[in-house]
């Protein structure tokens, strides 16, 4: 029986090089095909198969997205690997969630001229979300699993000179037995998870999702985020005395190294989110990661609804997703919001 070929996703940033003055487009689409081009004869050495967008009919437009997010979701489900174009796009960063969701090994690609890295918040130590953001490797006849964390590469110019680490990525991540990316089903896997915070006796938990390190210079001092945070539990509570919350903001203190960790499993075990996305990279991860697991999610937009990229705006063409955008320009809007919202997930 003939071995499946392995399948390598390649996530790349397109709807901000289509809005470029049309010199910078072409020469940024340029780049782009050419690194995309580059990427395939190596995985094709290897051989791997490559799922990308970038190559997929009439990508100057956006398309159906009936069509293009479920596809997307599939390639980040099925893939073996993914290799990324961060950039400074937001769509990557929801793929960077559903990657990270299903365990799948990842090699982010930053171009030597980006300023700043783009490393935001939780993507900067994702490899620390418990399995999420990690591939594993077994040792035959041997008790003890090997962690990778997500891989960092910068590339100059076209990834001509990273064509060795990137062939390196392909050629280890594609070897490994997709069985033991499944977390939780050995004993031994299992082991090696995160440790669970929370109260996870309650009637269900509800994830609050903000870029408070953004929003707040010191966010635990900070009486507008802590106004905020009570009267979202003050409404939910109303609603439901048993509801349990999770947030970044009420675990403060263990914020130091594992703050993707936490909120991976946050995002995993909640039965709902309530999400302010501002200009965050960081809640786009979550928003991938509770998309992933099926989430209900309420977006919470102050004034008007801004989608920062098309997939954000799509998300709920997810099968089986509930996304609800809702604008507030007053904490009595985000009590009403907030308690409606419950309210259904009681329902």
């Amino acid at each position: 029986m003939a071995l499946k070929r392995p399948n390598l996703f390649i996530c790349t940033s397109l709807t901000r090089k289509l809005a470029l003055p049309e010199k910078e487009r072409e020469r940024e689409i340029a780049k782009l095909r050419h690194s995309v081009g580059m990427i395939e004869g190596i995985a094709k050495r290897c051989g791997a198969s490559v799922w990308c967008a970038f190559k997929e009919g009439n990508w100057k437009e956006e398309g159906n997205p009936r069509d293009f997010v479920p596809r997307d979701l599939k390639w980040a489900k099925e893939c073996d690997a993914a290799i990324l174009f961060p950039e400074a796009s937001y769509g990557v960063r929801v793929e960077m969630g559903w990657l990270s969701a299903f365990a799948k090994p990842m090699l982010r690609l930053h171009e030597d001229s980006e300023t700043p890295r783009p490393r935001y918040g939780l993507e900067e130590n994702l490899g620390a979300a418990g399995g999420y953001g990690y591939y594993t490797s077994y040792e035959p006849g041997s008790s003890h699993y090997h962690f990778y964390p997500v891989s960092n590469l910068v590339f100059n110019k076209t990834v001509y000179n990273a064509e060795r680490s990137i062939e390196d990525f392909i050629r280890k991540a594609t070897s490994i037995d997709p069985k033991l990316l499944r977390h939780g089903q050995d004993k031994r896997a299992r082991a090696y998870r995160m440790p669970v915070y929370g109260n996870w006796n309650s009637h269900f938990n509800l994830f609050i999702s903000a870029p408070f390190t953004q929003l707040y210079d010191e966010p635990v001092n900070d009486p507008k985020a802590r106004e905020l945070v009570e009267t979202i539990q003050g409404a939910a509570k109303e609603v439901d005395k048993s509801v349990q919350f999770q947030t970044e903001f009420l675990e403060w203190h263990q914020r130091f190294c594992n703050v993707a960790g936490v909120s991976a499993h946050w995002s995993r075990d909640c039965k709902g989110a309530i999400l302010f996305p501002e200009a965050s990279y960081g809640v786009r991860v979550e928003m991938g990661w509770l998309s992933a697991f099926g989430k209900p999610m309420l977006r919470l937009h102050e004034g008007e609804i801004r989608y920062r990229c098309g997939l954000e705006k799509h998300l709920g063409h997810v099968p089986n997703s509930r996304v609800e955008d809702r604008v507030f320009r007053s904490l009595d809007d985000v009590k009403r919001l907030v308690k409606e919202f419950v309210e259904s997930l009681n329902a």
